[in-house]
């Protein structure tokens, strides 16, 4: 299974260098994207990937292409459903299953 923190790492990565070589600070960040601190520190840590909607504002604040940031968000997202099938197999209890199926379709939306 792919481990919680890692799961976006190379989305995050390239994201943390953008900003370093921008010289920007992760406050400056967040107060552009209007969001918290800890909400873009845990996207460039690998924690969590960028929420569909916000793609476009993310690519513009951190200057990388609309594409790049969509094929990073979608191949990571598709870690995380193969992680959660993997984990749904070996599952017998039908609502841990249930309850591995709500995650992957919030993965997806």
């Amino acid at each position: 299974m792919v481990s919680s923190p890692t799961r976006f790492k190379e989305l995050g990565e390239i994201l943390l260098r953008q900003r370093n070589a921008s010289n920007m600070q992760l406050k400056d960040i967040a107060a552009t994207m209007k969001c918290s601190v800890q909400f873009v520190s845990n996207i460039e840590h690998g924690r969590a990937g960028i929420p569909w909607h916000l793609i476009r504002k993310f690519a513009g604040v951190y200057d990388i292409a609309i594409a790049e940031l969509w094929e990073l968000n979608i191949a990571a997202n598709a870690q995380f459903r193969a992680a959660i099938n993997s984990i749904d197999s070996r599952v017998s209890n039908a609502k841990i299953r249930e309850h591995a199926r709500c995650l992957v379709n919030l993965a997806q939306a």
